[in-house]
C-alpha cells in the first residue's frame, strides 16, 4: 500500500480494517464510517494521524450544491472530544479543518461531518461519521559520539545525542524534556539542538564536558510530558579521565559496505601505522582510518554474528599517549534485515528480455506478488495523471489479475541471508493482454523472514491479518477509490521496536516495491516545433531497423485524436504546424503498442548543450525599438515595431497592439494598429510631465506572440561633452597596471579645455566566465566587496582634452573571483554642469584561480551520504582561463554548525573560517596535473552529519574557493540507500566548420561503434527541416548536408544514437543524444542604407538628408536626428533589425523518446528546467509649468523608395549647439534588414552655452556662467547680452564684451536675482560679433520649498447687518490667495479642508481617494462659481484614473502604486468612492469597479472573525462592517455575512453602527435600529496611524450616514453640528477624517432644509453683487490681498450667516522652525570618506552624502505611514543612482515607497518604538551661488501630533577654494 501525506484512506477500505483502533485511549466506543457514503465521499482522513495533520473530507465531483462559502463550512465539522480550530478549502473539492492548537497525542476524535449543509442527498446521509486516532508521542535517545573541542588540549568534550520522536514534534518544547548533569553536580550542561524538518529527527549536543584528573558521569534524563508523551528515563554515559585513554563504544554497520567504529575518548594519532596492531580476529584484509576520535575498520570480505575486535595497547592519541593495554571487544555484524527491491529501472520491456522482471531480496523465503492490468484502453487515461511508471488512480484503469506468494528457495539453494537476485516471469499475462501495462507490486510478511532471531520461535501458521482475494478484488469495484490508503499502527505496534525484524513492529508499514512493465518492441522519438509541427521516428528496439506501417495516433489532453498518420518506409512521418497542443503519442503495429507522453517537462533536457538564443514563438520574429535610451517625464516616445511572418502565417490587416506599462506595473497607454509600411509600425507615445521615473515596459502583442522592449525615463539632463574613457581589453586585471585613457570634447567639436574631471568606481559580486569551465566553482562561500563609491580619478583634462591614469580600487581582503565594477565618469564645464558616461567592466582581483567542481548527485535534495567516497574535481588556472600544471594548493574541509554564517559581520570581510562555529576536519596539500587539474578525496563517515565546507586556496594568489555540503546518513534509518551512478546520455560530435554560406556542404563526424543507427535531424528555432536515419559504421560516421537559405541564422544537429538492445556489446547506454549549433549567413539577407548630407549643420539653418540603398534594392525605413548628448546617457547603439532577426535562435524543437524507460537501458535522466522563458492628477490645474530640457529630436518615417530611387527630407534644428545623429533603420518587407547612422556636428561660427540650475527659489541669488565659442578666426569682438523675464533680476549688468585673440572658448559669468515670487523664469542669452549672432533660450521653475499657511478671520451676521474687512497680503507673491466664504450653518470652512486634501503632497491610495470623494457632494451645497465646479469633475475623473495603477490582478488595491502592498481598509474606502462615483453618473475606468465587487464579495463571504498580525479583533469587525455597508451601497448584498457579522458576541460601538448602515441601505430599517438601540452617538476621542486610519471625528461621520439611511436626520442634525464646529476650528485632521467629515456635512445639507437659502450682497473693488442661493453655502474669489483693497458684506436675508476670510500663502524661505514632536529628526552632511561637512558653504564639484535619521523616541507605540520630505536648493544635483548603476553606493534603510524628482525626494516607511532609520542620498554641489535649503520634514500622515522638521538655512556653493 501507499500513503500519502495526508493519510487519506479509500472508504473500500474502512470497513475491513476498521478493528485497527483498538488500544488506543478515546472517550466514544469505536465504529466504522458507513459505506453508504461512498458515492458522495470517496476518501477521507482516518486511522492515526500526526498531532499536527489536518482532517479533510474529499467529495465526490458533479454534486449538486447547497452552498460551497467559507462562512457554512465552518459549521460542518463536529468533534469529540472538541476540537478547535478553522474549515477552509483544501482543494475544490475536499474540505480541510485545520486545528488552531496541537491535538491531543493517542487520542480518538470522533468526527461528525454535515454533508447536506454542503450537497443534496439523502436524508439519512446527511451526517457522515468517522474516526481519526493520534499517534502515541515517544521518544527513544541515543549517544551516538564524543568529541574533544581542540585536537590536542583535551579536557573539554562535547557529547553528541541522536532523538528519535514518534510523532512530528515541531513547535513543541522537546529540548525542554532534557537535561544532562556531570557527576551529579548543580547546574546542566548546555545543550544545543538541531532538528530535521521531518519533526522526527533530532540531535543535540552536550557541550562543557569536562575530563579531569578522575573519571566522571555525564547523566542524560528526559521526561517527555511536554510534548504530551509519558516517557521518561535516563542514559548515563562514562567519561574517562584527561589522562586516561580509554575505548568507549563500538559499534557496526552492516547494511552496504560493513564497518567497525571504535570510539576513543581521545583523538588519535592519524600518523602512526595500526596494520597488525588493531583489526578483527580471522580476518586477515581490512581497510583502516583514523578519523578524529574514531577508528574505523572495513572489513573486505562480509561478516556476520558475533567477532572479536582488538586494540594493541600500542595506539597513541595525539598527544602520544599509548593505550597501555590489549583491548579486545565484542563486535556483532547484523544479519542484514529483511527487505526486497527492484533491479535497476524502467517500464518497457522488449520481447528479447524474456519478458522476466528481475528483482533482489535478503532474508526472505518468499514475497507475495500482485499484479494489477492497466487495460490498453484505458491507458491514455492513465497517462494522464502519470507517467508510464506511475501509480496514481489504479482503480479508474486497471483491476488486480493476480495475487500469488512465490517462494525464493530455488534449487540453486542460495544463501538467503546475503542479497539475491531473482527473476519474475510474467510472460502469460503479457500474452493475455500485450497492449497493457502490468503493475508488480512485491511486498513481505513477517512469516517470509528467515532472519535469526535467539529465542523467538516463528510459527508460519500464526494468523496474520491480510485480506482475501475478494476483499482486495472489492477495492476495484468502487466508483472513485483510488490511491488513497491509510498507514495503521496495530495494537501490538511499538516504535521502539520498528528496527527489530524479531518483533512484529518490524513489518508493520513496512511497505512494498512496484515497477510498471509494458511488453513493446516499439522504439518512439518524437520532434515538436514551437509552431506546432511534428516527426515521429520509430524504429524497432531490439535491432534500431526503422518500422514502416506504424499507425500513429495523437491524443490531445481529453485523449481525442488530433492527428493520424502511418511511417513511411523508413519509419518516419510528419504532421503539419497546429495550435492544438498535443499530450500522447499512440503507436501501434499488430499486437505491439508503444505510448510516448508529449507534455512539458517530458522531453529530453538540452540545458548541458550550446542550444541558447531568441527565441521564436509561432514562426513570428518581431523587433521593438526607439529612437534612444531614455526619456524625461513629458517627452514624445517614438517607438517602431518591425515584424517578420516568414511563413505568412498571420491574415492581412492583423491587429498589432503595443502597451506601455509604467514602473509599477500600471497599464499607462494602450495602441492599436491594423496596418503597416511593409511590417514596419511606428507607434507616436506621449507621456505626461508628472510620469513617474523608473523603468517602463513595452509590449507588442500580434498572432499571439509578445514582444519587449525596456524604456527608461528618468528626470535626465542631455550631456552637452562627450566622455570617451578606453580600458585597455575590456576587462581590468590584478597587477597588470591598468591605465587608463579619459578623452572629452564639446559635442559640436570644440576640445573639453582644462576642464575638472571624476572617474568614480562601486563594485559588485559577480561571476567569473572561464572557457571550458562552466561546471566549476570559483567563489569562496562568503566573498565581500567595498560598496562604497570610490574615487579612481580625479583632476583636469589637457588643453586637448585628455588624460590618463592607473586605476587603483580597494577590494577588501575577501574579494570574489570576479567584480563588477561600475565606472562613472563625470566631466564638468566651468558653469558647474557636468556630463556623464558609464561603463561596466569585469575586474579580476588574482593573478591565479582554483576551481571546485560539485560532484554529481542523485539525490533530489542535493544531499551527500556519509560512508561514501566522493571524488571533487579541481582545477588551476590564470586569470585568462590558461591551465597551470603543477601548482600547488591548500585544500581544507571545515564542519560548519548551524550558526556559523552569523559569526562576525554578515556582509564584512571576516573570514568565516576563523568563526568559532567552523571546525577545521582535515587539511591536505594538492598538487595539479599538466592540464591544471587534480582530484580531491571526500568522505564523512557515521555518525557525523550536517554541514560542511571543502574549501581549496591558491597560496600564490590568495583566491579560494569553497562548496558546502549538506552530509546525512544514507536514508532515514542510517540503511545505505547508494545506488550505481548512472551515465548520462549524452553523445559529442562535431561539424567541420563552425560557419556556412547558404549553397555550402557541412559535414558532421559522429563518434560509433559499428552497430545501431543515428537519427539525423536538422533543426530552427521553431521546427525540424529535415530528418533522416544513418546507419553507423565503425569508429565514426560522416554525414554531409547542403546548406539551404531557410537554415539562416542558424541550424541544430539534433543527433539521436539509437543501439540494438538485444546486442549491446558495450557498456554505454542504449540511446545516446546530442545537439550542436551551426551558424548559416545568406548574403541576401543584408541591406545597406545610405545617408548623404553636410558634414554639419547650422543652427536654425534648414538641412536636406537624402536616404538611398547602397545597391540600389528598395526598402522602406525610417529616419531619426537625436541629440548625441541624450544617446550617450545610455551609450544608445543605433536599432540594428539585422543582427537581431539573423541572431543566433534558440532551440526552438523539443524531443520526446521512451528509451530512458527501456529496462537495461541506462539512460540518465538529465536535469530538466521548466520555461514557460509626486504631484497627483486628482488635483487642481496648475499654472503654467517650465518645460527645462526640450529634447533635440526628430522621428519621421515610415517611408518606402523603389528600386534604384532615393529620397529627400528636410529638417531645421534650433535653438541648440552640440552633434546629432542621424539614424536609418530598414528593412525590405520580407527577409532583409539594414541600418546605419551619421553623427554631424550642429555648429555655427559663433555659439553660445548657458548654465543655470534645474530650478530655482525666491531670493536666491545664482551665478550664470555663458560659455562662448568662436570657431571662426573673424570672431573677434563679441557682445553677450541676457534678456529675461520679470523673475529674473540681473545683479551688475546685463551685457558684457569679450575678446578672441585665437578661436576657443571662453567663459563669461553674471549674477542674477531671483524675484520674490513663484512662477516659470525665463532667459534668453543672446551673443553677437563679426555679423554673426547666436542665442540660447532657457526655461526654469521658482517654486517655493516651504509650507503654505492659512490665516481666518470669521464673523455672524444677523439680519440687516453689515461687515467690511481688509485683508493683508500674506506670503510670497504668486503664493498667496484668499476667498470669502459665507454659509448658514455653522463654519466648516469647507474650502480651506478641501484644499488641505488636494495640496496634500502624498500620493497613497488612500489620500488619492480623499482628495477626490469630497468633491462628489461639495457641488451640491456649495455655490460655486462654473470653473470650480468643473475643475472639481475634472478632478474626480482624474482621481478615477488614478485608480488604475493601485489595483491588484485579484481587483483588491495596493496602498501604494505597484509592488505588492495591500491594505484592507483603504481598498474598501477606495472601493466606496467608485461605488458613489458610479452612483452619481461618472464613467468608471475599465474594469475597475467589476473587479473590486468580485475581489471584496469573496472577501465578505470568507470573512470568519481572525485577526492578522497587529490587528485587534474590534478593528477587523469593523472592517468587514465598513465592507458590507460599501457592498450594500454596490447593490451586492451579503446578508448572510452582515447575520454572521452580528452575530458575533462584543461588537464595539462604531461596528455596530456601521453595520446597521448597511442593514438600512438594504431596506432592514428594524434590523438597523435594533442593532444600535440605546447606543451613543459620541465617540472617544482617538487617531490612528495604521489598520483603519480613524479617529472619533471620522467615526461619527460614519454614524452620522447611518442614522441619515435610518431616516433619524434629527439626531443625525446633531452629530454633524459637532463636526462642523471642530472642522471649523484651527484643529489638524488626517485626511480621510477631514474627507468624511466633508462628506457627512454634505450628505446632512442635501438631504434635510438645514441652512437652506443664501441672500446677501457683497462689495469687490466698488462694485455691488446681490447673491441668492438654494444651497447653504457660498464662496467667492478675492483679489491678491495687498492690505489695501476691501470686501464689505450685508446680509439681506431671514438667516443667521457665518462668514470667513480665509487668506494662503507661503512664507519667505527662512522663516520656518525646526520642531519635533513625538520625531527625532538629525540631519546631516558628509563627504565620500564619511568626513562631516558644514553645508552652509561648499566648493563647487563636491560630491557628498545627505543623510537624514529620523528617530522614535519609544514613547508611543510604532509609527505607520511616515511621509519623510527633503527639497533640495537649485544649485545641489541629485545624482541619480538608477542611471549612474550605485545604488548600493550609499546604504539606506528599508522603505515602502520612494518618489524622486528633479528637486526633491519624498520617502514612505513605518517607524516601530524606539527604532531610527536613516536614508542617504548622493549629492553634488553643481552651480555657484546662494540658495535656500529647505528644512526636512516628517509627519505621519494619519497623526499630526507626530511630526518633526529641521531648521532651513541660506547655503551657498562657491569657486573650488574659496570655501573658507
Amino acid at each position: 500500500m501507499h500513503s500519502i501525506s495526508w493519510n487519506l484512506r479509500a472508504f473500500s477500505f474502512s470497513v475491513i480494517l476498521s478493528f485497527v483502533f483498538i488500544g488506543c485511549r478515546t472517550s466514544d466506543t469505536k465504529f466504522s464510517p458507513d459505506a453508504a457514503f461512498t458515492p458522495y465521499i470517496p476518501a477521507f482522513t482516518t486511522g492515526h494521524i500526526s498531532a499536527r495533520s489536518p482532517i479533510l473530507v474529499r467529495i465526490t465531483q458533479d454534486q449538486r450544491w447547497k452552498d460551497s462559502s467559507l462562512a457554512t463550512i465552518q459549521k460542518v465539522f463536529d468533534f469529540s472530544p472538541s476540537i478547535n480550530g478553522t474549515a477552509y478549502w483544501h482543494d475544490e473539492l475536499t474540505v480541510g479543518f485545520r486545528p488552531a492548537e496541537r491535538l491531543q497525542q493517542d487520542q480518538t476524535y470522533s468526527v461528525e461531518f454535515e454533508l447536506g449543509d454542503l450537497v443534496h442527498v439523502p436524508k439519512n446521509l446527511s451526517t457522515f461519521k468517522f474516526q481519526v486516532t493520534t499517534f502515541r508521542q515517544g521518544v527513544d535517545v541515543r549517544i551516538t559520539d564524543m568529541q574533544s573541542l581542540s585536537a590536542t588540549d583535551l579536557e573539554w568534550q562535547r557529547l553528541i545525542v541522536s532523538v528519535y520522536t514518534s510523532d512530528d514534534a515541531t513547535d513543541q518544547d522537546l529540548a525542554g524534556c532534557f537535561n544532562a548533569i556531570q557527576n551529579g553536580r548543580n547546574g546542566d550542561l548546555p545543550l544545543t539542538w538541531e532538528h530535521e524538518p521531518n519533526g522526527h529527527y533530532h540531535r543535540f549536543t552536550v557541550d562543557s564536558v569536562r575530563r579531569s584528573d578522575a573519571a566522571s558521569v555525564v547523566d542524560i534524563s528526559w521526561n517527555a510530558d511536554r510534548i504530551g508523551s509519558d516517557d521518561k528515563g535516563a542514559l548515563p554515559f562514562d567519561v574517562p579521565a584527561i589522562g586516561e585513554l580509554a575505548l568507549i563504544s563500538a559499534t557496526t554497520f552492516s547494511d552496504g559496505e560493513q564497518y567497525a567504529t571504535l570510539l576513543f575518548s581521545d583523538p588519535l594519532d592519524p600518523a602512526q601505522d595500526l596494520k597488525g596492531i588493531v583489526g578483527i580476529a580471522g580476518t586477515d584484509e581490512l581497510r583502516i582510518s583514523i578519523d578524529g576520535n574514531k577508528l574505523v575498520l572495513y572489513p573486505t570480505e562480509r561478516l556476520s554474528g558475533e567477532q572479536q575486535g582488538y586494540v594493541s595497547k600500542s595506539v597513541k592519541n595525539v598527544n602520544g599517549k599509548e593505550l597501555g593495554k590489549d583491548v579486545t571487544v565484542e563486535l556483532t555484524f547484523e544479519e542484514l534485515k529483511p527487505a526486497v527491491r527492484m533491479v535497476g529501472k524502467g517500464v518497457i520491456l522488449p520481447s528479447g528480455e524474456g519478458m522476466v522482471m528481475p528483482f533482489e531480496a535478503v532474508n526472505l523465503s518468499a514475497v507475495d506478488v500482485r499484479v494489477v492490468r492497466i487495460y490498453e484502453s484505458n491507458v491514455s487515461q492513465f497517462l494522464q495523471v502519470n507517467a508510464l511508471d506511475g501509480d496514481r488512480e489504479l482503480a479508474r484503469v486497471g483491476r488486480l489479475v493476480a495475487r500469488k506468494t512465490v517462494t525464493l528457495k530455488t534449487t540453486d539453494a542460495p544463501d538467503l541471508g546475503r542479497w539475491n537476485k531473482f527473476y519474475l516471469d510474467l510472460e502469460q499475462y503479457f500474452k493475455a493482454e500485450p497492449g497493457a501495462i502490468y503493475r508488480v507490486d512485491l511486498s513481505f510478511s513477517r512469516k517470509h523472514s528467515v532472519y535469526p532471531c535467539e529465542g523467538v520461535i516463528t510459527d508460519d501458521d500464526s494468523p496474520e491479518r491480510e485480506q482475501s482475494w475478494e476483499q482486495e478484488q472489492a477495492a476495484y469495484d468502487l466508483v472513485n477509490d483510488y490511491y488513497y490508503y491509510d498507514d495503521y499502527y496495530y495494537e501490538d505496534y511499538d516504535y521502539r521496536e520498528r528496527e527489530d525484524p524479531c518483533t512484529p513492529s518490524y513489518f508493520v508499514n513496512r511497505g512494498s516495491v512496484s515497477r510498471n512493465l509494458i511488453a513493446s518492441d516499439l522504439g518512439l522519438i518524437a520532434k515538436v516545433g514551437n509552431d506546432g509541427s511534428m516527426l515521429i521516428a520509430v524504429s524497432d528496439i531490439r535491432t534500431t531497423t526503422p518500422l514502416s506501417g506504424v499507425k500513429l495516433d495523437v491524443l490531445d489532453m481529453q485523449r481525442k485524436s488530433m492527428a493520424q498518420v502511418v511511417t513511411d518506409r523508413e519509419g518516419l512521418a510528419t504532421l503539419p504546424p497546429s495550435k492544438h497542443k498535443p499530450f500522447l503519442l499512440v503507436a501501434s503495429k499488430g499486437t505491439q503498442r508503444g505510448y510516448l507522453k508529449l507534455d512539458d517537462g517530458s522531453s529530453l533536457s538540452v540545458s548541458e548543450f550550446s542550444v541558447e538564443g531568441a527565441s521564436i514563438d509561432r514562426g513570428i520574429k518581431g523587433m521593438l525599438y526607439g529612437e534612444r535610451g531614455v526619456w524625461r517625464p513629458g517627452d514624445s516616445l517614438y517607438l517602431s515595431f518591425i515584424l517578420q511572418d516568414a511563413l505568412h502565417k498571420l491574415p492581412k490587416d492583423h491587429p498589432v497592439v503595443l502597451e506601455l506599462t509604467d514602473p509599477r506595473g500600471r497599464l499607462d497607454q494602450k495602441h492599436v494598429r491594423t496596418s503597416s509600411v511593409n511590417g514596419m509600425y511606428v507607434f507616436r507615445c506621449a507621456t505626461a510631465a508628472e510620469a513617474p521615473t523608473g523603468f517602463w515596459h513595452a509590449t507588442v502583442t500580434v498572432g499571439g506572440t509578445s514582444f519587449h522592449n525596456t524604456i527608461r525615463i528618468e528626470t535626465v539632463k542631455p550631456n552637452r561633452l562627450k566622455v570617451l574613457l578606453e580600458v585597455p581589453n575590456d576587462r581590468i586585471d590584478a597587477g597588470s597596471g591598468n591605465v587608463i585613457k579619459l578623452k572629452s570634447h564639446w559635442l559640436h567639436g570644440a576640445p573639453a579645455r582644462d576642464l575638472k574631471s571624476r572617474v568614480t568606481v562601486t563594485m559588485s559580486r559577480g561571476t567569473p566566465k572561464f572557457k571550458g569551465y562552466d561546471k566549476y566553482e570559483f567563489n569562496d562561500l562568503r566573498t565581500w566587496v567595498p560598496e562604497e563609491e570610490q574615487v579612481a580619478f580625479d583632476g583636469t583634462l589637457s588643453a586637448e582634452g585628455e588624460t590618463s591614469f592607473t586605476l587603483n580600487v580597494e577590494t577588501g581582503k575577501s574579494a570574489p573571483a570576479m567584480i563588477n565594477t561600475n565606472i562613472v565618469t563625470r566631466v564638468f564645464e566651468a558653469g558647474g554642469d557636468a556630463s556623464m558616461d558609464r561603463q561596466s567592466f569585469p575586474y579580476y582581483p588574482y593573478t591565479s584561480y582554483v576551481g571546485i567542481q560539485p560532484p554529481t548527485l542523485n539525490s533530489a535534495w542535493g544531499t551527500m551520504h556519509t560512508d561514501t567516497t566522493y571524488a571533487i574535481g579541481v582545477v588551476s588556472i590564470d586569470a585568462d582561463g590558461k591551465a597551470l600544471g603543477g601548482h600547488q594548493l591548500k585544500a581544507q574541509i571545515y564542519k560548519l554548525n548551524y550558526n556559523w554564517w552569523w559569526d562576525g559581520d554578515i556582509d564584512g570581510n571576516a573570514n568565516y573560517i576563523s568563526s568559532p562555529s567552523v571546525e577545521l576536519r582535515k587539511e591536505e596539500i594538492l598538487t595539479t596535473d599538466s592540464k591544471g587539474r587534480t582530484k580531491l578525496k571526500f568522505r564523512i563517515d557515521r555518525p557525523e552529519w550536517g554541514r560542511f565546507a571543502v574549501r581549496i586556496t591558491d597560496p600564490a594568489s590568495g583566491h579560494a574557493s569553497a562548496l558546502q555540503v549538506y552530509m546525512d546518513w544514507p536514508g532515514w534509518e542510517g540503511r545505505s540507500r547508494r545506488e550505481d551512478p548512472e551515465q548520462a546520455a549524452m553523445l559529442s560530435f562535431n561539424a567541420d566548420k563552425e560557419k556556412y554560406n547558404v549553397g555550402e556542404q557541412a559535414t558532421l563526424t559522429i563518434p560509433s561503434a559499428g552497430t545501431g543507427r543515428a537519427l539525423i535531424s536538422l533543426e530552427t528555432g521553431s521546427r525540424v527541416i529535415d530528418a533522416e536515419w544513418v546507419e553507423l559504421k565503425d569508429k565514426e560516421t560522416k554525414y554531409t548536408f547542403l546548406v539551404t537559405a531557410d537554415m539562416a541564422p542558424n541550424v541544430y544537429a539534433h543527433v539521436t544514437l539509437i543501439q540494438p538492445h538485444e546486442k549491446t556489446l558495450n557498456d554505454l547506454p542504449i540511446r545516446l543524444y546530442g545537439v550542436i549549433p551551426i551558424l548559416v549567413e545568406d548574403a541576401n539577407t543584408h541591406l545597406e542604407p545610405l545617408i548623404t548630407m553636410a558634414s554639419e549643420v547650422r543652427t536654425d539653418i534648414p538641412f536636406t538628408i537624402e536616404v538611398s540603398e547602397k545597391n540600389g534594392d528598395g526598402m522602406t525605413y525610417t529616419l531619426a536626428i537625436v541629440d548625441e548628448g541624450l544617446l550617450d546617457l545610455t551609450r544608445f547603439k543605433t536599432p540594428d533589425p539585422w543582427n537581431h532577426f539573423y541572431a543566433r535562435e534558440a532551440l526552438g524543437v523539443r524531443t520526446f523518446d521512451l528509451y530512458d524507460q527501456v529496462i537495461g537501458a541506462f539512460g540518465r535522466q538529465l536535469q530538466r528546467i521548466l520555461a514557460m522563458g509626486g504631484s497627483d492628477d486628482a488635483g487642481p490645474a496648475e499654472g503654467a509649468r517650465a518645460n527645462r530640457f526640450k529634447p533635440v529630436v526628430r522621428y519621421v518615417g515610415p517611408f518606402t523608395i523603389a528600386h534604384g530611387k532615393k529620397a529627400k527630407h528636410s529638417f531645421t534644428i534650433s535653438n541648440y549647439v552640440g552633434s546629432v545623429r542621424v539614424m536609418v533603420v530598414a528593412t525590405d518587407g520580407e527577409k532583409a534588414y539594414g541600418n546605419t547612422e551619421k553623427t554631424v556636428p550642429v555648429r555655427k561660427p559663433l555659439m553660445v552655452l548657458a548654465t543655470m540650475p534645474r530650478v530655482l527659489s525666491p531670493g536666491e541669488l545664482v551665478d550664470l556662467p555663458v560659455t562662448v565659442f568662436a570657431m571662426d578666426a573673424k570672431v573677434k569682438n563679441v557682445s553677450v547680452k541676457l534678456e529675461p523675464n520679470d523673475m529674473l533680476i540681473p545683479e551688475g549688468p546685463a551685457e558684457k564684451n569679450i575678446t578672441f585673440k585665437t578661436t576657443g572658448d571662453q567663459v563669461v559669468t553674471f549674477k542674477v536675482r531671483v524675484k520674490e515670487g513663484i512662477g516659470v523664469a525665463k532667459m534668453k542669452v543672446t551673443v553677437a560679433g563679426a555679423g554673426e549672432t547666436a542665442y540660447e533660450k532657457i526655461e526654469l521653475q521658482v517654486r517655493q520649498p516651504n509650507l503654505p499657511v492659512t490665516d481666518v478671520t470669521e464673523t455672524a451676521l444677523e439680519p440687516g447687518q453689515s461687515w467690511t474687512h481688509t485683508p493683508q497680503a500674506l506670503g510670497v507673491t504668486g503664493t498667496n490667495s484668499a476667498y470669502v466664504e459665507v454659509s448658514t450653518i455653522p463654519p466648516v470652512d469647507m474650502t480651506r479642508r478641501l484644499q488641505y486634501l488636494i495640496d496634500y503632497p502624498h500620493g497613497c491610495l488612500e489620500q488619492t481617494t480623499s482628495k477626490a470623494f469630497p468633491q462628489l457632494y461639495i457641488g451640491n451645497v456649495m455655490e460655486l462659481p462654473d470653473r470650480f465646479v468643473q475643475q472639481m469633475r475634472a478632478n474626480v475623473e482624474g482621481g478615477l484614473r488614478k485608480m488604475t495603477q493601485f489595483q491588484r490582478s485579484d481587483g483588491s488595491f495596493n496602498y501604494w502604486p505597484g509592488g505588492d502592498n495591500y491594505d484592507t481598509w483603504t481598498s474598501v474606502y477606495a472601493g466606496h468612492f467608485l461605488i458613489e462615483a458610479d452612483r452619481l453618473g461618472y464613467a468608471i475606468p475599465g474594469n475597475l469597479k467589476t473587479n473590486w465587487l468580485a475581489f471584496q464579495r469573496k472577501a465578505a463571504r470568507d470573512w470568519n472573525n481572525s485577526t492578522s498580525q497587529g490587528w485587534t479583533r474590534q478593528q477587523t469587525q469593523f472592517t468587514q462592517a465598513y465592507r458590507l455597508y460599501v457592498l450594500a451601497l454596490a447593490k451586492s448584498n451579503e446578508i448572510a455575512a452582515m447575520n454572521r457579522l452580528r452575530d458575533q458576541s462584543g461588537l464595539d460601538l462604531r461596528t455596530k453602527w456601521m453595520l446597521a448602515a448597511a442593514y438600512a441601505r438594504i431596506g432592514q430599517v428594524d434590523a438597523a435600529k435594533a442593532l444600535v438601540k440605546d447606543l451613543e452617538t459620541n465617540v472617544p476621542q482617538y487617531t490612528e496611524m495604521y489598520w483603519t486610519y480613524g479617529s472619533d471625528l471620522r467615526d461619527e461621520a460614519l454614524i452620522a450616514e447611518a442614522l441619515l439611511g435610518m431616516g433619524e436626520t434629527a439626531r443625525a442634525a446633531a452629530v454633524v453640528q459637532r463636526i462642523s464646529k471642530r472642522l471649523s476650528a484651527e484643529s489638524w485632521y488626517s485626511t480621510q477624517s477631514t474627507c468624511f467629515g466633508l462628506m457627512a456635512v454634505a450628505r446632512l445639507t442635501e438631504k434635510s432644509q438645514l441652512g437652506k437659502g443664501l441672500s446677501y450682497s457683497i462689495t469687490l473693488g466698488g462694485k455691488s453683487q446681490d447673491k441668492f442661493s438654494e444651497k447653504a453655502i457660498s464662496r467667492t474669489e478675492l483679489t491678491i490681498p495687498d492690505g489695501k483693497a476691501s470686501v464689505a458684506l450685508n446680509n439681506t436675508g431671514k438667516n443667521l450667516l457665518y462668514v470667513r476670510v480665509v487668506r494662503t500663502g507661503t512664507p519667505l524661505a527662512g522663516e520656518e522652525r525646526a520642531s519635533k514632536n513625538g520625531l527625532n529628526m538629525a540631519v546631516s552632511y558628509e563627504n565620500l570618506n564619511h568626513d562631516p561637512i558644514d553645508p552652509k558653504r561648499i566648493e563647487q564639484g563636491t560630491d557628498f552624502i545627505a543623510e537624514v535619521t529620523v528617530s522614535h523616541p519609544g514613547i508611543l507605540g510604532p509609527y505607520y505611514q511616515l511621509a519623510l520630505t527633503q527639497v533640495f536648493p537649485g544649485g545641489w544635483e541629485i545624482r541619480n543612482s538608477r542611471m549612474e548603476g550605485n545604488e548600493n553606493g550609499t546604504a539606506s534603510d528599508y522603505f515602502t515607497y520612494q518618489d524622486i524628482r528633479d528637486d526633491r525626494v519624498m520617502t514612505y516607511f513605518d517607524l516601530y518604538k524606539g527604532r531610527s532609520v536613516t536614508y542617504r542620498l548622493m549629492m553634488n554641489a553643481a552651480y555657484t551661488g546662494r540658495y535656500y535649503l529647505a528644512g526636512a520634514h516628517c509627519e505621519a500622515m494619519y497623526d499630526h501630533t507626530v511630526n518633526g522638521r529641521s531648521q532651513g538655512q541660506w547655503i551657498e556653493v562657491v569657486k573650488p577654494g574659496r570655501a573658507q
